[in-house]
Order: structure tokens, then C-alpha cells, then sequence
């Protein structure tokens, strides 16, 4: 995968987490997490550019049906989460603030 900014080891990912990257941008912690721990993923972003590309990348994986239902992108703000509470158990969120006006 590409460069990473995320000490994954940390995070301790096992099969079936349900992982959330928020600010996901063009996806690369978010397949990272996908391909090294067989997680639930998903990639949110403001940018739809971004989020196509990240799909595009994870096509690119060998792992024929799963990248449609362990890998999922979605358009939206962190500022106001798509999600009910207690969906995810870990959260990446790398390289989001900067991009966050007024935080």
C-alpha cells in the first residue's frame, strides 16, 4: 500500500472490527485496515473525487466479492456523522484538521 501515516500495529485491527476513516481522502488507511486485518471499513469524505479514486485503489486488491461488502465509501461531513452511535469500534482520523476550518 502507499505510504501510511498510521501506526496500525497500535491500532490492533482483528477480523470483523468495524473501522471508520473519517476524512478518508483517497483511501489509503482505509484499504490498509481492509487488506491487513479482514475489518469492516469505511472510507467517509467530503470529496467525491477522492472517494472515487479510493474505490478505484481498492479495486485494484485481489479480493474477489469482498470489496463490496468489507470495504464501503461514503460521501459525508464529520461534523455530522451518517452513523448511529457505537457503529464503529476503532476510528482512523489522519490528516483531517488542517482541512477542518475553525476547529
Amino acid at each position: 500500500m502507499s505510504l501510511t501515516t498510521v501506526d496500525f500495529p497500535r491500532l490492533q485491527l482483528q477480523p470483523g472490527d468495524r473501522v471508520l476513516d473519517l476524512g478518508c481522502g483517497e483511501g489509503r488507511h482505509a484499504i490498509t485496515a481492509w487488506l491487513e486485518a479482514d475489518a469492516q471499513v469505511v472510507g467517509l469524505d467530503l470529496s467525491l473525487q477522492d472517494l472515487t479514486t479510493a474505490r478505484e485503489r481498492a479495486g485494484q486488491f485481489d479480493k474477489p466479492g469482498e470489496a463490496d461488502s468489507a470495504l464501503a465509501w461514503i460521501r459525508g461531513s464529520g461534523l455530522s456523522l451518517p452513523f448511529p452511535d457505537a457503529t464503529f469500534n476503532k476510528v482512523i482520523c489522519a490528516e483531517v484538521l488542517e482541512h477542518v476550518p475553525e476547529y
